[in-house]
């Protein structure tokens, strides 16, 4: 059907082009919006108290305030991750499929076929840049700003720049380690990119440690700001990297050996004692891991669990630790400006508790369901894939294996919420806040629901659609709850509107107590959805 590698990749990026690209103009339109009542009511006295987040250029013009606010950390994040799943799987994930054998056995040599596939990256990110273009350019017409297509376009494209830096990087590591190890080593290395950044912007006599992060060069340049001087050679690093990173990787992967990583230690090149079946099979019953579906599929599991946990758990630790230091500056804008005074009346800002709920739990609610969906997409992609024929085989029924994948989910979803709130409570004792053990665990339990209730709608997707529409239209779910819920109060949303987002429902239960009925609601649909999984699987034809 498809006569070439990149248009074939192209497509199976489709999903993502249009539900990110969407995503990110829909961030930057309410900014826009926004921005004249939020520099009247002085945001600069706070963005400079902000200053490890980004450095706050002209704050005090519509341009200014929106780089501030969404274009120099929160957009290239989200791109960024994105990148990092797309760049780790770009090979790695068809080789653990057991599909790049095929695409190889064409007259096609490696270098091109990784090369068309970086091709269909590359344009895939450039089409996200040219959605987020227009997103802008709505924000700026909303805002009654002059349209500026170059710069709205230049802007864009940083973002995108951005993105296949970290894309690269986790191509290159996916030459050596699997899909999954790939993207966690990634993300590691993104979110210690932006600490370097953070502290080489604060830190008197460590600008150096910020020339060492991508997020650095990144935000050298800002073009939505009419007048920042630009800088190329900022630009040409981040390319420059990018050609590196690229480079490296189609040298090893032309040289390696598919399933097999690039560099082989000398452990493995030993040559091992030769065992007998009966042998394997005695080691094998002693390992607990075999005896179990759900203990295969959690030990499988555990490593990017572990690492999202960690990273989850870090920036709910890093907001805790910063309530003392964003609290003085906040209540004087409210005790100065009714812009803000009105903005915060239905949260309020007068207890250590309402300043963690703003800083912490307006987005961790998000951040979990997404590592839901990450954690029960492992299904559908085995379903694909045809990695279940062999359990098939062993004396199980279809329904029990399918509950015991998703008791591994459960487990995992469980543990986050409590490492978090472990994490949380540990940090708000260290900046000495006063909050309760029992309210942060309370706001920590009630993430649970909607953790199964996004893991439960993908496994009544799976075996339906293919494993990319089930991640895109999941996906497409949470953001679109998630926007409905968080821009309520800026779009004036009507409540029949927002009583649709799961997230809506989740309510604030660090201030307000856990909304127990929403959250039982939330279990029975996860319940019914998942015995809906069950019965479709249950006839299901795998080879459809």
């Amino acid at each position: 059907m498809f006569a070439a590698v990149w248009t074939r990749t192209l497509r199976q990026f489709r999903f993502a082009i249009v539900g990110l690209g969407v995503a990110l103009a829909l961030l930057v339109y309410p900014n826009y919006t926004a921005a004249r009542a939020v520099i009247a009511a002085g945001v600069a006295q706070l963005a400079e108290s902000l200053r490890f987040l980004a450095e706050p250029v002209a704050i005090d013009t519509v341009p200014g305030y929106v780089t501030f606010r969404v274009m120099s950390l929160i957009l290239p994040a989200m791109a960024s991750v994105w990148a990092i799943l797309a760049g780790s799987r770009l090979v790695r994930g068809e080789e653990e499929r057991g599909w790049l054998d095929v695409v190889l056995s064409t007259p096609r040599s490696r270098t091109r076929v990784l090369s068309e596939k970086l091709a269909a990256l590359v344009l895939a990110l450039l089409l996200m840049a040219l959605l987020l273009s227009l997103g802008v350019l709505a924000g700026q017409a909303g805002a009654g700003e002059p349209l500026a297509y170059g710069r709205a376009l230049l802007a864009a494209l940083n973002v995108s720049l951005l993105a296949l830096t970290f894309g690269s990087v986790a191509l290159l590591l996916s030459q050596l380690l699997s899909s999954r190890a790939a993207a966690g080593c990634t993300a590691t290395l993104l979110a210690a990119a932006f600490l370097a950044d953070s502290t080489g912007r604060t830190v008197r006599g460590a600008s150096w440690l910020g020339q060492l992060s991508p997020l650095h060069y990144y935000n050298t340049n800002k073009p939505l700001i009419a007048g920042y001087p630009a800088e190329p050679g900022a630009a040409a690093i981040l390319v420059g990297l990018c050609l590196v990173l690229v480079g490296g990787s189609l040298l090893l992967f032309a040289r390696r050996d598919v399933g097999g990583a690039a560099l082989v230690t000398l452990p493995q090149r030993r040559q091992r004692p030769h065992r007998s079946n009966a042998t394997t099979l005695a080691r094998s019953w002693r390992t607990i891991w075999v005896r179990a579906i759900s203990l295969r599929a959690l030990r499988a599991q555990a490593g990017p669990a572990v690492w999202w946990t960690l990273v989850t758990a870090a920036f709910a630790s890093w907001s805790t630790l910063l309530v003392p230091t964003l609290r003085e500056p906040i209540q004087r804008l409210i005790r100065d400006s009714p812009v803000f005074a009105e903005l915060f009346a239905s949260r309020g800002v007068n207890t250590d508790t309402d300043f963690l709920a703003g800083a912490a739990f307006q987005f961790l609610p998000g951040a979990l369901a997404a590592f839901a969906l990450v954690q029960a997409a492992y299904w559908p992609e085995d379903l694909n894939s045809g990695r279940l024929e062999v359990v098939f085989s062993t004396p199980r029924s279809r329904i029990r294996l399918l509950l015991e994948r998703f008791l591994a989910v459960l487990i995992v979803t469980l543990l986050s919420p409590l490492a978090i709130w472990m994490a949380i409570l540990a940090s708000a004792r260290v900046a000495d806040l006063a909050v309760g053990a029992d309210d942060l665990a309370a706001a920590c339990l009630t993430i649970v629901p909607l953790e199964l209730l996004t893991a439960a709608l993908v496994y009544a997707l799976a075996g339906r659609i293919p494993y990319g529409a089930v991640v895109g239209v999941t996906g497409a779910v949470l953001a679109v709850s998630f926007l409905a819920d968080f821009l309520q109060e800026a779009f004036d949303l009507p409540e029949w509107l927002s009583s649709l987002s799961v997230f809506h429902h989740y309510g604030n239960p660090i201030i307000d107590g856990p909304a127990w009925g929403p959250a039982t609601a939330m279990l029975g649909i996860a319940a019914a959805l998942l015995a809906l999984a069950a019965a479709q699987f249950r006839r299901a034809n795998l080879t459809r």
